[in-house]
């Protein structure tokens, strides 16, 4: 039976500590191989800052070429989206067959945040963990964390010693950075190529302050910093248009979720780490456009906000994923659904924030679910989530100009939410136009939601 070992990360760069730490575990569980595998987009990591994968590779290549046993695999760089360990699990047995034995080399302090894994208990029936700690009070603090893990979900978890080795990649970076020697702390042909080509000349961190405080554990509700209040019918704005509470339910109460500042934050930053660069720009231009029409037509700018930062928290996690993801929460993933992915990631948002901010959430869920397709019976909400998420200042397109005109030089407030239905039915009536121009598939709730805002104007005309 093979017996694989990994070793993860992103190796920015790779460093004489990575190599001792493979090279032990390799001798000391009797592994057919090591692999070094860097990381793509991992999650709680600041990707802008992260050096190219190519470059990566590479030094990791000219790092491992004298070790037989140590391999390159680029499973997670030649792979779209966030880079999870499940998923880098499912592929290595893909590769391996289903008899390889694979054990993950990882630091002890892995074992505090385990189970905040992307679908942890997958990873941990997958594989072995092989936890490196130093001898003394650390490595007794990991013994009983293991046992615990073990326990409670079967986890196999062996303890290793190994000394303490005060070398860090980023540590490299920034003496690098500053013109200082980094000689005997990585391979001379790695410092070689690192001059090279240039790497290195900006040190700093790229670890995202705070990703795992923000991961609630698996059981939570909600996320640490947010509170959730039920309050009475505010009152209502003359100039809003408003004549009902946005979301009533049947006590006449409105769920509002209320994020303190440092809250707000670490959903930021659990946002910016599973999209791009670019995308987390655009979210961003939808929170202050969402805050803006929640002010202007009477709804929760709070509940906006937090459902524009989270409407595209999936939007770059592959089709695989989100398809698991829906159907895990037990929603019906459709033949139009599965061929266009586009079509899945706000379902799979309203998944995540669900499990962010808890169930009664005010129906933030539900206004990221249909913020790409619409539907028939749009709340307040929904209706503001749409319309931000294809008018905010990064949209430079005529069909999004114009409906920011509508709402604006056209005086939004002074016409309540019929203005508002009005750019809403625009914006649908623009995507259905453009879907059969390009020869597409209608989604049935695009449609109905259409003919759902025709018929209140129909009827608001008095006519049947």
């Amino acid at each position: 039976m093979l017996k694989i070992g990994i070793l993860g990360g992103t190796f920015d760069p790779v460093h004489i500590g990575h190599l001792m730490l493979a090279d032990h575990a390799a001798t000391i569980f009797n592994l057919s191989k090591v692999l070094f595998i860097p990381s793509g987009r991992p999650p709680h990591k600041d990707i802008s800052k992260i050096t190219q994968a190519s470059h990566r590779i590479a030094m990791i290549r000219l790092a491992t070429s004298c070790n037989g046993l140590f391999e390159t695999s680029t499973v997670e760089c030649d792979s779209p989206g966030v880079s999870y360990t499940y998923a880098t699990l499912d592929a290595l047995r893909g590769i391996y067959g289903p008899d390889a034995d694979f054990y993950y080399i990882v630091g002890s302090d892995v074992l505090y945040y385990i189970t905040k894994f992307r679908n942890y208990r997958q990873v941990l029936d997958s594989c072995a963990f092989i936890a490196s700690a130093r001898p003394g009070a650390g490595q007794l603090q990991a013994g009983t964390l293991a046992r615990e893990i073990s326990a409670a979900h079967g986890a196999r978890i062996e303890l290793m010693d190994f000394p303490e080795i005060e070398i860090s990649s980023s540590m490299i970076r920034d003496k690098i950075a500053a013109g200082e020697s980094v000689r005997y702390m990585l391979p001379d042909k790695v410092i070689e190529y690192i001059g090279e080509n240039g790497l290195y000349a900006v040190g700093g961190d790229t670890n995202l302050p705070g990703y795992w405080d923000s991961v609630p554990e698996p059981e939570a509700a909600t996320a640490a910093g947010l509170e959730r209040t039920v309050r009475p019918d505010a009152a209502i704005p003359a100039e809003s248009g408003r004549d009902v509470p946005i979301l009533p339910d049947p006590a006449g109460v409105e769920q509002t979720v209320r994020p303190d500042a440092a809250g707000l934050e670490r959903i930021k930053r659990h946002v910016a780490s599973k999209i791009s660069a670019e995308r987390y720009k655009h979210t961003l231009g939808v929170m202050d456009e969402a805050e803006k029409l929640a002010v202007l037509f009477g709804a929760d700018p709070d509940n906006a906000v937090l459902a524009a930062l989270l409407h595209d928290c999936m939007r770059d996690a592959p089709q695989a994923e989100l398809i698991a993801f829906c159907e895990a929460d037990g929603m019906l993933v459709t033949d139009l659904e599965r061929g266009m992915p586009v079509l899945l990631h706000a379902r799979a948002g309203a998944v995540e924030a669900k499990k962010l901010l808890g169930g009664a959430n005010g129906g933030i869920d539900e206004a990221i679910a249909c913020h790409t397709t619409g539907r028939e019976n749009m709340d307040l909400l929904s209706k503001i989530i749409f319309t931000a998420d294809a008018i905010e200042p990064g949209r430079d397109y005529d069909a999004a100009r114009k409906a920011r005109d509508m709402l604006y030089k056209k005086g939004g407030v002074k016409y309540g939410l019929k203005r508002l239905d009005e750019v809403v039915l625009y914006l649908l009536e623009n995507q259905i136009a453009y879907i059969i121009k390009s020869g597409r598939p209608l989604h049935p709730d695009t449609v109905l939601a259409r003919n759902r805002l025709i018929g209140g104007a129909l009827r608001e005309g008095g006519k049947t």
